[in-house]
């Protein structure tokens, strides 16, 4: 059987073009990074903190990356921090110009609603680096950012928190709900599944299976990163 070399080499160089053209696109733009759900009500505190102009300082918007994949979505699920009306009028037409202005303590109620429905991470995000200006609330399944990373193997997409998930082996009892709701693949059962254990290098701190750990046996612990924010 012939082998195509000159295909294959097109193809990798193809691939490392797109690589590059997708690394410099999100380091410029858009980073991620996840945060935990205490980080993220923080966040909208502080933003009930502003005054003048951003008053109505936190916007509910649609979630462009469902809207890509499932080709709607009436969700208000994102929150764009500091949004003013000159902004949002300006909001692309496939979003459907859909926004809802919110103080921070009803967003803050809204996201623990969500929280206790589904197993969403947020993420920090910048609308232009460095400027912050978004709070996603992501839908792992369908998380452009993350997808990107998985496909071209760089971080920049979508960075890892400062956090990570550490299990109390004196509590745990290896029911395997935190290996089960890890979107990261970070947590699995030991080998007598007596408890579960998890991959620091792996977990990227969202704290899904916090809430979700029936015995409480899970904690979050510091992790320094070298990248993001």
């Amino acid at each position: 059987m012939k082998i195509d070399t000159q295909s294959e080499i097109t193809s990798d160089e193809t691939f490392e073009l797109e690589r590059q053209k997708t690394d410099r696109w999100y380091k410029k733009y858009l980073h991620h990074q996840v945060v935990t759900t205490d980080e993220a009500l923080s966040i909208l505190k502080f933003a009930s903190q502003q005054t003048g102009e951003h008053e109505r300082a936190v916007v509910r918007i649609p979630c462009i990356c469902r809207y890509q994949v499932y080709g709607s979505d009436e969700d208000l699920r994102c929150y764009g921090i500091a949004f003013t009306d000159e902004y949002t009028k300006h909001f692309p037409k496939y979003l459907g110009g859909g926004h809802d202005y919110v103080c921070a303590e009803e967003a803050s109620q809204m996201l623990e609603v969500m929280i206790a429905d589904e197993p969403i991470v947020h993420a920090i995000s910048a609308l232009g680096v460095p400027y912050l200006g978004l709070l996603c609330n992501c839908d792992m399944k369908v998380c452009q950012p993350y997808l990107r990373r998985l496909t071209f193997g760089i971080d920049s997409p979508f960075h890892k928190g400062h956090y990570a998930a550490k299990v109390d082996l004196q509590k745990c009892s290896g029911c395997g709900t935190c290996e089960t709701v890890c979107h990261f693949k970070a947590a699995s059962l030991l080998n007598d599944e007596s408890g579960a254990t998890i991959d620091l290098e792996s977990c990227f701190g969202c704290g899904v299976c916090i809430s979700r750990c029936p015995e409480g046996a899970i904690s979050l612990v510091e992790a320094p990163r070298t990248t993001g924010f």
